[in-house]
């Protein structure tokens, strides 16, 4: 599964990556720089998922860009700071809020919330 996570600052990254690979998962790692326009780094037919620190100041506009432009892409939202997650699932359905537990976070990525 090709899942880009976004820059949680090094320990963040670190952490949401062991996580998620010890649930199963492969997973592509790239910086993703919050506020930045160019959402390139999304590459369709390859890209599953996108994970964002919410606590970046743009991550909301940068998720709600990608989940309109490529409705083949499920975007979550969350924050190491923050007990819930905000997933955008495929399809252009509209985003909902779940608890952040890593169980629940593996299961959003599998699309099983």
């Amino acid at each position: 599964m090709a899942v880009l996570v976004g820059d949680f600052g090094a320990i963040g990254t670190v952490g949401i990556r062991a996580m998620l690979e010890s649930a199963g998962l492969d997973l592509r790692t790239t910086t993703i720089v919050d506020g930045d326009d160019d959402i390139s780094y999304v590459t369709p037919g390859e890209t599953e998922v996108v994970l964002l620190d919410r606590g970046m100041p743009r991550s909301l506009e940068t998720a709600a860009q990608i989940a309109a432009e490529h409705p083949d892409v499920r975007v979550i939202v969350c924050s190491l700071d923050e007990t819930t997650m905000l997933v955008y699932p495929m399809g252009g359905a509209p985003p909902f809020e779940a608890p952040l537990e890593p169980a629940r976070l593996a299961a959003a990525v599998r699309e099983r919330p």
